[in-house]
């Protein structure tokens, strides 16, 4: 008897994609934007670092 088979109920399929080892800030173009828009590009490098450590990298 196998009790990993009742374990399993079904294959979950509408997560989305892990975003593990992503920069966070290079992925959100409003974010750069308004940053840059609104005087704040002198933390641009800050905030992609902060970006990567949310992420993972």
């Amino acid at each position: 008897m196998n009790l990993h088979a009742f374990a399993e109920t079904h294959d979950v399929t509408n997560q989305p994609p892990s975003l593990d080892g992503t920069n966070l800030y290079r992925i959100d173009a409003p974010l750069q934007e308004w940053s840059r828009r609104f005087g704040a590009g002198w933390a641009q490098t800050r905030i992609d670092a902060y970006g990567a450590l949310a992420g993972g990298r």
